[in-house]
């Protein structure tokens, strides 16, 4: 058994200047939290693996192809490769648990 905390890795460089760190990497998945501050958000861009998406505190808008959708802290939400999916935080942030993986035949 492997144990640390979620806060442990040290922040990735990114563009937006986000907290989000790697928890786990290989060649076929990874996992990863992202915290956004309150009212902050991720652009709407594509990915190239299939996206999870755990929403672990907090609240705001999903994004996925020009459609917002209202979510929650417990929501799931997968978005597929090639669709354009994103966040925006409402007033007290939201903390999300992101897995990217390769998609099942």
């Amino acid at each position: 058994m492997q144990k640390r905390q979620m806060d442990a890795p040290p922040a990735m460089p990114n563009p937006l200047g986000l907290d989000a760190r790697m928890l786990a990497t290989g060649p076929a998945a990874q996992l990863m939290w992202v915290n956004l501050p309150p009212n902050g958000g991720i652009p709407a861009h594509p990915a190239t693996m299939v996206v999870d998406f755990v929403i672990l505190a907090g609240s705001g808008l999903a994004l996925e192809a020009g459609a917002e959708e209202p979510v929650t802290t417990g929501d799931l939400l997968r978005f597929e490769p090639g669709i354009a999916h994103g966040f925006r935080a409402g007033a007290e942030g939201m903390r999300l648990l992101a897995i990217k993986h390769a998609a099942l035949a």
